[in-house]
Parts: structure tokens; sequence; C-alpha cells
């Protein structure tokens, strides 16, 4: 249920995505900071994402920041929301990855809203080391993948988000999201680089 989900998302990104001035990176680590209030709803048409409304800071879906760590053996993700709670809003991020040798992955983690547990994965990949954490008092969602599972690279680029997730409520449910980086609906393009540390 929840990669059925995922799809829908990842088409309504995709159809949303611009790309826009690169941000810088850091050797080994990357800190990107998003504005509050900058949450958009999603409008959907006969099940198909047709545009985005402003939505202030809506629940479980406004990011304030991106930390991401490249380091020896793994790619580490935190990133903080204004506030996020355990409750039928669900929480999910989505980061997508680019390496140097022109590879693509993207790497998910959701909560959702209807069920006591997440899960994190690369999406249409294969990787048992993928792991993550979520601290609801601290409202940060973490995830960890091993540089294995992404052709171990020595640097990546990055473009994050994320936003609220229900699974398994009524259709006519708005679903929120919120695009790291930038306070419009659309993806801000991929970072510089993040070198191996």
């Amino acid at each position: 249920m929840i990669q059925q989900r995922m799809r829908a998302v990842l088409v309504s990104a995709a159809l949303a995505a611009t790309l826009l001035t690169p941000l810088t990176a850091h050797a080994a680590s990357l800190s990107i900071g998003d504005g509050t209030g900058d949450t958009w709803r999603e409008v959907i048409a006969q099940g198909k994402v047709t545009g985005f409304e402003p939505a202030g800071s809506a629940p479980n879906s406004d990011i304030v920041a991106v930390k991401v760590k490249h380091t020896a053996r793994r790619v580490k993700i935190r990133t903080t929301f204004v506030d996020i709670a355990n409750n039928a809003e669900g929480v999910v991020t989505q980061t997508r990855i680019k390496t140097n040798e022109g590879r693509r992955f993207r790497v998910f983690v959701a909560k959702d809203g209807d069920d006591s547990g997440a899960e994190s994965y690369l999406y249409k990949r294969r990787c048992g080391g993928v792991h993550h954490k979520i601290s609801w008092s601290r409202n940060t969602v973490k995830v960890s993948i091993p540089r294995s599972c992404l052709s171990s690279p020595k640097w990546i680029k990055v473009a994050s988000g994320g936003g609220n997730y229900w699974e398994r409520g009524d259709a006519s449910r708005a679903s929120y999201r919120d695009q790291v980086g930038t306070t419009g609906a659309t993806s801000p393009g991929m970072s510089g680089k993040i070198r191996r540390g």
C-alpha cells in the first residue's frame, strides 16, 4: 500500500519538478535550510495531481532543514520539521540522489497515518542496509544508506522534500508537501557536490 501511494507521489513530483539554481555544498556534508509556512496542498482531479495551492504550515509537512553527511561507508540524511506527530496525517520524506557516475536513486521514509510502523527503502532498488529513525520529540526523520547501495560514489548531489502521508483514508483528504530549499511547490533542482568524507 505504501509503495502504491509512493508511485502517485513520484508522478506528481515529476510533473512539478523544475530545474533552478543548484545549492552549494561542503566537503562531506551539506545543510539546506528551508523557511516555515511554505507547504503546498496538492490539487487532485480525476485521481491526478493537477496543481498546488499555498497551505501555510500544514500538519506533518513543514520542513525547516535537511542535513546530508557523506561518510566513508554511508550516506546519512536528517530532515527536521516544524512539528511532526504520530497521528493520522502520517509523514514521508523523499531524497533524490545523483552520483558522479550519473546514476540516480530515490530514498524514502514513509510512516502511514493509518499504520503503527514506518519503512525506508530505495525506490525500485534492492538494498538490505537502508535504516531509518523517526523522533517525534525532536521532529526529525533520519535515513541511512550504505554507499555500496549507491555504487560507492566519489560524490553525490541531492534534492529533498517531504510531507504528510495517509494511506487508506478518504480519497478526498488533502495531501501536503514541502520542497527543501525553496518556498515554491516544485524542486529547486539538485544541490552541489557532496564529496565522500
